[in-house]
């Protein structure tokens, strides 16, 4: 009978921190195709579209994911959510933290929806 008490404890708590650390933690969601123009974001999340980044340098040498892992990346804004706090609109570039928010694949890219205070900065 304790162990069993101990093992649904176990169960509370972890289901407990899924839910506190459900923004922290990266997600991957697949999404079917044409999807992304019907995703709307809610609040002050906003749908980001992730730069591509290169696999191969200048001098022809492919690198492995883990040599091109940076915290920062690039993104596309793709739509923002009703309560909007920064002034960004479909199609703004900006640097977004690596690991924010939620990650989504749509057609085979992939995008983050993410809270606006993890977008670092608007590019121009």
């Amino acid at each position: 009978m304790l162990c069993q008490f101990k093992l649904h404890l176990v169960n509370l708590i972890s289901t407990r921190e899924k839910f506190l650390y459900q923004d922290i933690l990266p997600h991957t969601t697949k999404i079917s195709k044409g999807v992304e123009t019907m995703i709307k974001p809610l609040h002050d999340r906003v749908l980001l579209k992730i730069k591509e980044e290169e696999e191969k340098t200048s001098g022809g040498i492919y690198l492995p994911a883990s040599a091109r892992d940076d915290d920062i990346q690039e993104a596309e804004v793709i739509s923002v959510g009703e309560l909007k706090i920064l002034k960004l609109k479909s199609g703004d570039k900006v640097l977004v933290e690596k690991h924010a928010g939620t990650e989504l694949k749509i057609d085979g890219k992939k995008h983050l929806l993410v809270k606006e205070d993890r977008i670092i900065a608007q590019v121009n």
